[in-house]
């Protein structure tokens, strides 16, 4: 039987709005300068409000297009924002403004930084630990370090001879792990540049890494169809997590949920003595067409978990892991979202999609929430409820850029990468 898939609405709008915003607040002001009352009422109402446009689109739908006018009332220290008969809006505050449609609020939220470091396409990033500087891993074996608060750069890093896939910080945000199509993965010094470890051992390009714990073991993925575990001080390979027959475009690591692991359980067996903390733990795999779930402490295993979409589905692209609801989304590149029960996955327990481009990335975000970016710059929060799925927050500022990837902190700093050096920064 054919699963329902709930289509989304899509709300965007002219990026630059802020500006509108600013310009309102000049006029208001210089008003309030004039010299009677008479003359402050006069210079408002004869000037022309500034305005954006804002647009709502939904598959099989027809497009909704409106104004919005942004206007300072006499009196008001904020603007109100007048978009009807098409829209009902409201300003919250100088970089964001909410849609109330059909009951549902969705907040419009333009970037908080706009970075220009370089026109490379920018495929992978991350943010350190103190969110200070970020790390982003470019096309031709670029990998920089940024402020970013500045926007300055900090240290280019030179050794990949790839495309750069995919880029970490350790917990001790002093050390960055970066993996590249030339088969190497590799281990730098924040501090100087210089990189002591270099690991091999895929014979295809790498897709994708995972840090465990503190940083003494770590994971890879390769279109060559594996999983490995590293030991990073000896720059040895502890073992195979899997070996499959076809690529692994995505791996998402996590703690396995603990009611799961209380009804399921698998007494332990030895481990390798080089292996820390790495019992408990559960890596998930995407391929083409299946993800697989690995639990860490149990070698040379089958996985303990495993879906599969319809074989004449586009391929998967993204997925991420909810430990505490023990659940899985997965998207993929006909821009399909799929909520997973790992208790039943005979079938998703919800699709969703908005249009039918690619899902670059997927953030769990606080209690049913979700972040999706696209491979035509959207990115947007959805909430996840028993019975429904709704837009919470739109982030415009990408003009129908692509993004490739996206880093999410837990206060709430989002940074954003995609074609020809595109990089923002959002906050939650």
């Amino acid at each position: 039987m054919t699963q329902t898939i709930t289509i989304l609405p899509q709300y965007t709008c002219q990026s630059d709005f802020p500006l509108d915003f600013a310009i309102s607040q000049e006029k208001a002001n210089a008003a309030a300068e004039t010299t009677t009352p008479d003359q402050k009422i006069t210079s408002l109402e004869n000037t022309k409000p500034p305005s954006f446009w804002i647009s709502k689109y939904k598959e099989n739908e027809n497009a909704i297009h409106g104004k919005v006018n942004v206007i300072f009332n006499k009196g008001n220290e904020v603007p109100s924002l007048d978009a009807k008969p098409e829209f009902n809006v409201n300003w919250i505050d100088s970089n964001s403004f909410e849609i109330i449609d059909n009951d549902e609020k969705i907040i419009m939220n333009s970037y908080a930084k706009n970075y220009k470091i370089q026109d490379k396409n920018i495929n992978s990033i991350d943010i350190s630990p103190l969110e200070s500087l970020m790390v982003t891993g470019e096309d031709d074996s670029i990998i920089k370090l940024v402020e970013i608060d500045t926007g300055n750069i900090r240290r280019i890093f030179e050794g990949h001879f790839g495309d750069i896939t995919k880029v970490r910080f350790f917990p001790s945000g002093q050390v960055l792990l970066t993996a590249a199509t030339d088969l190497q993965i590799k281990i730098w010094s924040v501090l100087d540049g210089s990189c002591p470890v270099t690991l091999k051992g895929h014979t295809r390009a790498i897709t994708d890494t995972a840090i465990i714990s503190r940083g003494r073991n770590v994971l890879s993925s390769s279109k060559d169809g594996s999983i490995r575990l590293w030991e990073c001080g000896s720059s040895s390979t502890i073992r195979k997590i899997c070996q499959l027959d076809k690529p692994i475009h995505k791996i998402a690591l996590g703690e396995i949920n603990k009611e799961y692991a209380e009804s399921h359980p698998i007494p332990e067996v030895p481990l390798d003595s080089r292996e820390v903390e790495t019992r408990g733990k559960i890596i998930f795999a995407i391929t083409d067409n299946s993800f697989y779930g690995y639990d860490l402490g149990q070698p040379d295993q089958d996985p303990i978990f495993v879906g599969h979409q319809s074989l004449n589905t586009a391929p998967f692209s993204a997925i991420a892991y909810d430990n505490e609801k023990n659940r899985v989304y997965t998207g993929n590149e006909e821009g399909i979202v799929a909520l997973w029960d790992l208790n039943n996955l005979s079938q998703p327990i919800k699709l969703f999609k908005r249009n039918n481009t690619t899902i670059t990335s997927l953030h769990v975000i606080n209690k049913d929430e979700l972040l999706v970016s696209q491979s035509d710059g959207q990115l947007y929060i959805c909430e996840i409820a028993n019975s429904s799925v709704n837009i919470k927050k739109e982030f415009v500022g990408s003009d129908l850029e692509p993004w490739y990837d996206t880093c999410v902190t837990s206060t709430g700093i989002i940074i954003a990468g995609g074609r020809n050096g595109l990089l923002q920064k959002y906050i939650l």
